[in-house]
């Protein structure tokens, strides 16, 4: 306590001003942080929804290409299967 006593009125002033000064650096580096922190979480959901699209046309991409590949097979086959030459009986 004599410590406080001790103090010169201006220091206490100085020291006012000064923990002010601290509390508005420390508004705005929080004010800095919280848009920062929502503008990453908006990024990393545009991005997640990016990825979640490009998977969905790759499997759709994958699915026509089966079909198509499954449906090349059964043509080759019928083809071969209706050209093929026939034994006759005489």
């Amino acid at each position: 306590m004599k410590a406080i006593h001790l103090l010169q009125p201006s220091v206490h002033v100085n020291f006012n001003q000064f923990s002010m000064e601290c509390s508005k650096s420390l508004n705005k580096l929080t004010s800095v942080i919280s848009k920062n922190l929502r503008q990453n979480r908006e990024d990393h959901e545009l991005r997640s929804s990016r990825i979640d699209k490009s998977i969905k046309k790759i499997r759709q991409m994958s699915k026509v290409s089966a079909n198509t590949q499954n449906n090349s097979l059964l043509n080759v086959s019928f083809f071969r299967s209706h050209t093929a030459p026939r034994e006759t009986t005489q």
